[in-house]
């Protein structure tokens, strides 16, 4: 999938140019609908952020996200029940309605600061537009729905959610000079809740934070000291 916004560059003209490039690349889904429950699987090969605006050193365009090696860049993984199922209490589901199960590869995300604020004013000026020309509509939707039923205050659904994040690198800078490189090193956990407790474990295996300026004394900020 590929998706090319274009901005007209006078809000009264006809004439436009290329701003943001997303490709998704490979995106597999399957599901399998039993008796007692539905099992979903999917994941997604690559994703890139490319910004038209703006250019790197080398004169290739500005790469705001993209992957860091060649394993699928992310996985999901759910298996959903409910309470009537004779096996709730036992695994694979142990009392749990939906498990989900998340896996994010190595990524790289490239925070221009220039950019950022482009996109940001970007999707700002979208909202307004859409806001002034839905401002009718709303007002029908609000005198439609003002007789509604009350719902039934059911208790909401258990859940546990395990996810493993590979790592994640950051890099900080502007159109004159990169400030600063954040590598976050194998985080993960879970988070659980039923109707009676919410249950989080989070591990972060490593962070570390560097001054890339090349005449920086320190240029560590922050980095771990062992193994642990």
């Amino acid at each position: 999938i590929e998706l090319l916004f274009k901005r007209a560059l006078l809000d009264l003209t006809d004439n436009v140019e290329d701003f943001l490039h997303i490709y998704l690349q490979t995106i597999v889904a399957s599901t399998k609908i039993k008796t007692f429950d539905i099992e979903f699987n999917a994941y997604l090969e690559d994703l890139k952020i490319i910004d038209e605006q703006f250019e790197t050193n080398e004169k290739n365009k500005l790469n705001i996200l993209s992957s860091l090696n060649k394993s699928k860049l992310f996985e999901i993984n759910c298996l959903l029940t409910s309470t009537t199922n004779p096996l709730f209490s036992s695994s694979p589901y142990n009392s749990i309605e939906n498990n989900i199960d998340l896996k994010l590869n190595k990524i790289l995300l490239n925070i221009h600061l220039d950019a950022i604020s482009s996109i940001i004013r970007f999707k700002n000026n979208i909202f307004k537009q859409l806001n002034n020309k839905s401002n009718s509509s709303k007002i029908q939707q609000t005198s439609s729905s003002s007789s509604t039923t009350k719902s039934n205050s059911s208790s909401s659904s258990s859940f546990k959610i395990d996810f493993r994040f590979e790592g994640i690198s950051l890099l900080i800078g502007n159109n004159s000079s990169q400030i600063l490189y954040i590598e976050l090193e194998d985080f993960n956990g879970y988070l659980s809740k039923t109707n009676t407790y919410i249950l989080s474990h989070l591990i972060l295996n490593d962070f570390r934070m560097y001054d890339v300026f090349n005449k920086s004394i320190y240029p560590f900020i922050i980095s771990k000291q062992n193994k642990s």
